[in-house]
């Protein structure tokens, strides 16, 4: 192979990498968690002098760790596309492989 298909199929692969991981990272903001957050949110709101507005605001830190955290797994993982991918396409480019 060429250097220059090496890098197209370094792009592509890159490209479907990148579009996984951005789908997953889209999708949890329509997850269980997101909308449950969404709902105690609108709780809170409602009924902004109720007693229970301390148990909604501990409720949705409880949903919101693991959500971010999955989130930032993903968001690594992109990183570590990007990174990986870039020092290819550099290698490819310098003709070394």
């Amino acid at each position: 192979m060429n250097r220059l298909t090496k890098i197209q199929i370094t792009l592509v692969v890159m490209f479907v990498l990148l579009l996984i991981i951005s789908v997953n990272i889209f999708f949890s903001y329509r997850s269980i968690s997101a909308l449950q957050i969404i709902e105690l949110k609108k709780l809170i709101e409602i009924n902004p002098s109720s007693g229970l507005i301390d148990h909604y605001k501990s409720e949705i830190q409880l949903i919101e760790q693991p959500l971010k955290l999955y989130r930032i797994f993903w968001l690594i993982g992109a990183s570590v596309v990007l990174i990986i991918g870039s020092y290819l396409i550099y290698i490819f480019r310098k003709n070394k492989i």
